[in-house]
C-alpha cells in the first residue's frame, strides 16, 4: 500500500507538474515542504517497530529513486537529494 501511494506522490510527471503551478503563483504547499514532511514520517516510524522500519526504509528509497528518475527536473532532484543528505 505505501509504496503504490508514494509512486503516485512521487510521480516525476507530477511533480514538475506542481513545480510549474508553484512558480506561477497556484497555491498549495511546496514540493520542500512535502518532502520534508515524508522524511520527517520516516524519521519517527521505526519508533513503532519492525512494520515502521520497513516504512521508513521504503519512503527513503522512494525519495531516492525519484530524485534519480531522469524524467524529474533537475531542481526537484536537488531538493530531494538535499533533504535526503540533512
Amino acid at each position: 500500500m505505501w509504496k503504490h501511494r508514494l509512486g503516485h506522490l512521487l510521480d516525476p510527471q507530477r511533480l514538475n507538474r506542481i513545480d510549474l503551478q508553484r512558480a506561477n503563483g497556484i497555491g498549495g504547499p511546496s514540493l520542500d515542504e512535502a518532502f520534508g514532511r515524508l522524511i520527517a514520517h520516516a524519521d519517527h516510524a521505526p519508533a513503532s517497530g519492525e512494520p515502521g522500519r520497513r516504512i521508513a526504509t521504503t519512503i527513503a528509497l522512494a525519495l531516492a529513486r525519484t530524485s534519480r528518475n531522469g524524467k524529474l527536473s533537475g531542481s526537484i532532484a536537488l531538493q530531494i537529494e538535499g533533504r535526503l543528505a540533512s
